[in-house]
């Protein structure tokens, strides 16, 4: 009973959580936790992240075609790998028959 209360409402609760302090920092409301979130020891850690995120589909790419090995692939993946082929085919200019396995 209360593990389907916490899956039915986790999600919109967080939403709620997250929008309620990003509100609240950005009127001057909590000027400590303003401070901690805004505290300049973030920054590098903050652009680590961003450039990992930045590189981290080329580094999957390159470890899926270079395998060798049998690979496991879910729903998840082969959507994820459906749309990243349809974004990059658009930009490359090639059709989506040119990158069949």
């Amino acid at each position: 009973m209360l593990s389907a209360l916490y899956v039915s409402i986790h999600c919109i609760l967080w939403a709620i959580c997250m929008a309620y302090i990003i509100y609240t920092c950005g009127t001057g409301g909590a000027p400590v936790l303003n401070g901690i979130l805004s505290w300049k020891g973030w920054q590098p850690i903050s652009k680590l992240t961003f450039q990992a995120y930045l590189i981290h589909i080329t580094v999957y790419k390159y470890m899926f075609y270079t395998t060798r090995q049998t690979v496991y692939i879910t729903m998840g993946t082969a959507l994820l790998e459906y749309t990243i082929e349809q974004k990059d085919n658009q930009h490359s200019g090639s059709k989506s028959s040119d990158n069949v396995i």
